[in-house]
């Protein structure tokens, strides 16, 4: 038996019980989340929208000769323009990953 997101608003609502039943169902789901680590590695829980902080992060990713080393832009002016637009992207998608502020998960 599942719960659907709709009986679970109308729940939340108060405008549906969910009986003996989909409470134990409720309560087992919310049980594994506790117990689970629900964030996967390699991945982070980021906010919808970019901080200011993310953004700043983001620009100033760019290789430049204040941020990266000659090697670094070397690298950066032998690569192609598909390359290198896919190299520019990574760093930013790091810069602000990096800058987006840690959520702290409840009971850990």
């Amino acid at each position: 038996m599942k719960i659907t997101d709709e009986a679970l608003n109308e729940a939340i609502e108060g405008t549906r019980k969910l009986g003996d039943i989909g409470l134990r169902l409720t309560l087992k789901e919310l049980r594994k989340l506790r117990d689970a680590d629900s964030i996967p590695k390699g991945y982070a829980l980021v906010p919808i929208a970019p901080t200011e902080d993310m953004v700043i992060a983001g620009f100033e990713s760019k290789p430049s000769v204040f941020n990266s080393s000659t090697d670094e832009l070397e690298r950066c002016e032998a690569m192609s323009g598909c390359e290198e637009a896919a190299h520019r992207a990574k760093l930013c998608w790091k810069a602000m990953i990096g800058a987006a502020s840690e959520v702290k998960m409840v009971g850990k």
